[in-house]
C-alpha cells in the first residue's frame, strides 16, 4: 500500500527482536483468498475454549450468526462474557443494526458496556488468564470473510495482565446497559434497528 502511493519504498528497521521469554504468539494474517474462514474459525475456537471469562472490546459488532451462537453458548455454561462498545460510531448504519445483536446478547446473560470516555476502536479478545488477543479484526462480517486483516494471539502473562487492567479500567469509564435500554425503543428506532441489520451480511 505505502509503495503504490508514494512510489517508493518504506525505509523501516524490519530487524526483529526476539524475546526471550517463554510465551507463543501466533500471528494470523486473514482475508479472502484463505481456504478456509481463518478469522471467523480462530474467534470461535477462543470462545469455545474459554471457562471463566471472555472480555471483548470492539468498535463494529454485527458478527455472523456462529459467532453469535458461540458467545451466547459461553454464557449459557456460566462462562463471564462482556463486551465493550462505543457510546458513539462513525459509521451510523453499523451502530444501528449492532443494537440488535446487543439486545439478543443482553437477553442471554451477555454484559455490554458503552464506553463513553471518547471514541473506542481497539479490537482486543481476552480469554481466561491463557490468551490475550489484538489486531484488526471487527466483529463483522467484513472482517470475517471480505478484508485483510491481522491479528495477534498470545499466552504471555505480562500481556494478558496488562489487557486486564487495561479493560477494568474501560469498564470504569462505560455505561452498562439492561435489557430496559432496548425495550423502551419507539416504533420508528425499531424499525430503524431492523432495516440496518437486514445489511448485516454486507457491513
Amino acid at each position: 500500500d505505502w509503495y503504490c502511493v508514494e512510489q517508493c519504498e518504506l525505509d523501516a528497521d524490519w530487524k526483529i527482536n526476539v524475546s526471550q521469554s517463554d510465551s507463543e504468539v501466533v500471528v494470523l494474517h486473514t482475508g479472502p483468498a484463505d481456504d478456509k474462514q481463518t478469522a471467523l474459525l480462530s474467534h470461535v475456537a477462543l470462545i469455545n475454549f474459554a471457562k471463566e471469562r471472555i472480555w471483548i472490546a470492539n468498535p463494529y459488532v454485527v458478527p455472523p450468526e456462529s459467532l453469535v451462537d458461540a458467545l451466547i453458548l459461553a454464557a449459557m455454561r456460566g462462562v463471564d462474557v462482556r463486551l465493550i462498545v462505543p457510546s458513539y460510531s462513525d459509521a451510523k448504519t453499523v451502530m444501528l443494526a449492532s443494537k440488535v445483536y446487543q439486545e439478543k446478547f443482553l437477553k442471554h446473560g451477555i454484559r455490554i458496556y458503552r464506553y463513553s470516555s471518547g471514541f473506542m476502536h481497539q479490537k482486543v479478545m481476552l480469554i481466561d488468564e491463557c490468551f490475550a488477543s489484538v489486531g484488526s479484526c471487527n466483529l463483522d462480517c467484513r472482517s470475517m470473510f471480505v478484508n485483510f486483516e491481522i491479528t495477534a494471539i498470545s499466552t504471555d502473562k505480562t500481556l494478558i495482565r496488562q489487557m486486564d487492567a487495561m479493560l477494568e479500567n474501560d469498564f470504569l469509564n462505560s455505561h452498562e446497559m439492561q435489557v430496559d435500554n432496548f425495550q423502551h425503543f419507539s416504533l420508528t428506532q425499531r424499525i430503524a434497528t431492523r432495516g440496518a441489520n437486514l445489511l448485516a451480511p454486507v457491513l
